[in-house]
């Protein structure tokens, strides 16, 4: 901008001189002898290229794939960011592990048949699973889940009895029955000398009064340890056994 400013006095500077100039030679008016008016022509010296271009810095060169776009443009197509939006709450399924089904058994939840043992409840509620076989009795266990549930079940096979028969008449030396009465909280699998009953909140069973009897709490939930208890019945007792399972590691 300086070396335009200096280049524009100088041409000033010299149309002045050059107009004085062209008035001192020029002859007077005829007649008058007053000299005639000069009309000065302003006269545009040629302007060297190499000293306009160093006066001017060119404009900068893009690279090669680069364009270069004002500030304002860069305002104008900037792309507005999407309003935020409140993330959408999904439920989960509940899980069902059905332990114990052995093969050729069919399983069904809410009366449709279904094929693998670990079952997704897509419905939370209540839930209706039944496992058949045949030759054994039906098992069937009501639940309620919320989603994400994760649910074990232990699917007791019992066989069918055969025909009832006509049972002999107890002699004096034959033993009296005793009855035990099981609860457990929370629910787990309940063992009457080894002889698995299934994952149970109670349970009454009949075993030979007199002898004792090992009862074994095992759990399915993660959290609870293993307990084992002696009873003796007496004959013809009903004996009732409260078992709470306790926190382990």
């Amino acid at each position: 901008m300086a070396a335009l400013g200096l280049i524009g006095t100088l041409t000033l500077v010299w149309q002045r001189r050059e107009a004085e100039s062209r008035s001192e030679q020029r002859p007077g008016g005829v007649g008058t002898g007053l000299p005639r008016e000069s009309t000065a022509v302003p006269l545009i010296p040629p302007v060297d290229s190499a000293t306009v271009s160093r006066a001017v810095p060119p404009p900068p060169i893009a690279a090669s794939g680069t364009t270069f776009i004002a500030p304002a443009a860069l305002d104008s197509i900037r792309t507005p960011k999407p309003a935020s939006q409140p993330a959408r709450r999904t439920l989960r399924d509940a899980r069902l592990f059905l332990r114990g089904v052995s093969g050729g058994a069919t399983i069904a939840v809410d009366g449709q048949q279904v094929h693998d043992s670990v079952l997704l409840l897509r419905s939370p509620g209540r839930h209706l699973i039944t496992v058949t076989k045949p030759g054994f009795e039906p098992w069937a266990d009501t639940l309620w889940t919320d989603a994400g549930d994760q649910l074990a079940r232990w699917v007791v096979a019992t066989p069918v009895a055969p025909p009832a028969s006509v049972a002999p008449e107890p002699t004096a030396t034959s033993p009296k029955e005793a009855v035990l009465r099981i609860q457990v909280q929370p629910p787990a699998r309940i063992l009457i000398d080894k002889n698995d009953f299934g994952e149970r909140r109670t349970l009454v069973q009949g075993v030979t009064g007199g002898s004792s009897h090992l009862i074994s709490v095992l759990p399915v939930r993660a959290g609870y340890t293993r307990k084992d208890t002696t009873v003796t019945p007496r004959p013809g007792d009903t004996v009732t056994v409260h078992i709470r399972l306790e926190g382990g590691p």
